[in-house]
């Protein structure tokens, strides 16, 4: 049995309900450091008037430490939501400021930019690294409680899931997840956990969904996020999508 997953945000009627994805490319301008630290010439600074660097193509090859800026404007709806920027890859001593203020990367691959975006005018991203520094930047805005990723596992009779949900807020938040697997023309499984997740903390939902035998193909797995209080009446907050092949 083979399983293939693809993970994809799914466009509803309202843009609060899911993420809002902006690419960050063929925007950047970069120069070597040379001397003076560019920090402390200002390099990091969003009034610093970098026209002068070279634009374009981004360095393939060099020695010693890099500068990159890049200007963008805040992505649609963001204001009260969770902003940050996403890198497919970037080197681990790779340095990051968003409009003069110091980011501090989570994990290996993004970083919380809400503290110090402006939400009226352009912001300035900097980045001072190696050559090569980074690909694939991409600012992803949601709801400051989302879902972070949905996984599924198929086995002989089970379907594991895995949901992980964020909570942003500098509050416990108390959630509900809601879960429905089906393959088109058949009725959907359906299955659901709660729990209260504390302030800034990335929680686990792990529920499992049995596997009908007949099932073959394209299976969809949708997972919506509620507010408890608002479970019954239907009203989610954030939904995501997975699409799984069983064979």
């Amino acid at each position: 049995m083979r399983l293939t997953l693809a993970l994809l945000a799914v466009p509803l009627l309202a843009e609060e309900y899911r993420a809002s994805v902006t690419p960050v490319s063929g925007i950047w301008r970069w120069r070597a450091e040379q001397g003076q630290p560019g920090e402390s010439a200002g390099w990091q600074e969003a009034a610093f008037d970098d026209s002068a660097w070279k634009g374009g193509e981004l360095p393939a090859a060099g020695t010693g430490t890099h500068w990159f800026r890049a200007r963008f404007n805040p992505p649609a709806a963001s204001a009260s939501r969770f902003v940050r920027v996403v890198f497919s890859n970037i080197a681990p001593e790779a340095r990051l400021w968003l409009n003069g203020q110091p980011v501090r990367l989570d994990g290996a691959r993004e970083a919380d930019l809400t503290p110090h975006i402006n939400y009226t005018a352009l912001n300035t991203i900097a980045i001072a690294g190696p050559v090569a520094s980074f690909t694939g930047t991409r600012l992803i805005s949601t709801p400051r409680v989302f879902i972070a990723s949905l996984e599924a596992r198929s086995m002989f009779n089970t379907i594991d899931l895995k949901v992980r949900v964020r909570n942003t807020l500098d509050n416990s938040s108390n959630v509900e997840v809601g879960v429905e697997i089906g393959v088109p023309g058949v009725n959907a499984l359906k299955g659901s956990a709660s729990s209260l997740i504390p302030a800034n903390v990335e929680q686990v939902f792990e529920l499992r969904m049995p596997r009908p035998a007949r099932w073959r193909g394209t299976l969809r797995t949708r997972a919506l996020l509620y507010k408890s209080a608002e479970a019954l009446e239907g009203a989610y907050t954030y939904e995501e999508i997975s699409l799984i092949e069983l064979r």
